[in-house]
């Protein structure tokens, strides 16, 4: 039986629902945080939206441009060593499949078996530099754009932000940081049970600890307003 190998494949898209998941949780914890705490002020809602409405675009910003950037870095570092790799190949042959040897002896396979390996690898180029890249650097082709990565991202983490939001366009501050903590607690719990899709944890306990980490960051912020007495300040504005 002849000797070959096969990648399991994964879908291009698993990447971006896992960002979406992660920007909407980064979004909802955030800005529930930033509203929890101006509202805790004693704000009016238009000032608590003011400020929510600047958290989304500041977080979003930051989150979109930072998932482009380090996508970008990170796709330029392995093209580079890619072409090295090439380099070397084409200098230094023997000395590469040398490397191949040693990868896969490591792996447990030893006499003609090995050399068949070493021989199926070496005689594709594409395929030798490809276990180069992934058996001695550890370093996987992502096939996702850097534009996209941070418009997904970027784009979660406001859709995300919008939610503790809402309830403070059409009510009292005080009605409308119940309403707000309401409408998080529930979207947080979704957000978490999604995010057990990736973690293989159970989708109840992930929704559940998403709502702790949300109300935890809430209180932090609502708290330290009453601690400060920063309602006092804002009354006075």
């Amino acid at each position: 039986m002849p000797f070959t190998l096969e990648e399991e494949g994964h879908p291009a898209h698993g990447n971006w629902l896992r960002d979406v998941v992660f920007g909407l949780n980064d979004g909802l914890v955030s800005n529930l945080a930033l509203v929890a705490g101006v509202a805790a002020a004693g704000s009016p809602p238009a000032i608590v939206v003011l400020a929510g409405v600047s958290g989304l675009v500041a977080g979003a910003s930051s989150m979109g441009i930072g998932a482009y950037i380090s996508e970008k870095s990170q796709r330029e570092f392995h093209q580079s060593e890619r072409r090295r790799e090439e380099e070397e190949i084409t200098a230094y042959p023997e000395r590469e499949r040398a490397e191949v040897r040693n990868i896969y002896r490591a792996k447990g396979l030893e006499g003609e078996l090995l050399e068949r390996v070493v021989d199926r690898l070496t005689a594709d180029r594409e395929q030798w530099v490809k276990v180069m890249m992934e058996e001695e650097l550890n370093l996987l082709e992502n096939e996702t754009h850097p534009g996209m990565d941070g418009l997904v991202l970027g784009g979660s983490f406001a859709l995300g932000a919008v939610v503790p939001l809402v309830p403070f366009t059409f009510l009292t501050t005080t009605v409308g940081l119940t309403t707000a903590l309401v409408f998080s607690v529930l979207a947080l719990f979704v957000v978490g049970a999604g995010r057990s899709r990736y973690t293989r944890r159970s989708p109840l306990r992930g929704g559940l600890e998403m709502v702790l980490a949300g109300g935890a960051a809430a209180g932090i912020a609502w708290g330290l307003v009453r601690l400060l007495g920063l309602g006092h300040v804002a009354a006075g504005l």
